[in-house]
């Protein structure tokens, strides 16, 4: 079951690719800390609103849509596989 989530989220551990790409390692949603594996899927896209990195990465357990906005530097889960 996805729940839909779009609201912003703590992300407490980062780690950079080749590319210098910032990919979340660590997130915190309603008082729970989920550690991210290393496999993730990551578009950029150029909006309206600026740019912005549409990524989903896994704990293993649940998928997450998270969203970036660069000129912000602000994560938003957007949804949650539960």
């Amino acid at each position: 079951m996805t729940r839909s989530i779009d609201q912003p989220i703590a992300i407490t551990a980062v780690r950079f690719t080749q590319e210098f790409d910032t990919i979340p390692r660590r997130l915190e949603f309603d008082g729970v800390s989920y550690e991210l594996g290393g496999d993730y899927k990551k578009v950029t896209l150029t909006t309206d609103n600026g740019v912005e990195s549409l990524l989903e990465v896994s704990d293993g357990t649940h998928q997450f849509k998270l969203r970036q906005r660069l000129h912000t530097l602000t994560w938003q889960l957007m949804s949650m596989t539960l």
